[in-house]
């Protein structure tokens, strides 16, 4: 048992990563928009703690929120 939580704290980071790609495979598979926004809410928690920081400073928008940006701009 001990060496399966030295696994699990060795491997944290891909655990994560790996379930995330997982739940973004569920999310496109599936037509409704509740789970799409329980994904954004996990990203964005995750972006909130961990910024995607550009080299020249700002921060990466994610790609739900930038084509939310492109339609509004449509709009007008």
């Amino acid at each position: 048992m001990e060496a399966f939580w030295q696994f699990i704290t060795s491997h944290l980071a891909e655990l994560i990563f790996g379930f995330l790609a997982f739940a973004e495979i569920i999310v496109r598979l599936t037509p409704t928009k509740k789970d799409d926004s329980i994904l954004n809410f996990i990203v964005t928690i995750i972006d909130a703690l961990f910024p995607n920081r550009k080299k020249d400073g700002g921060k990466f928008k994610l790609t739900s929120q930038a084509k939310e940006k492109d339609k509004a701009r449509d709009l007008f």
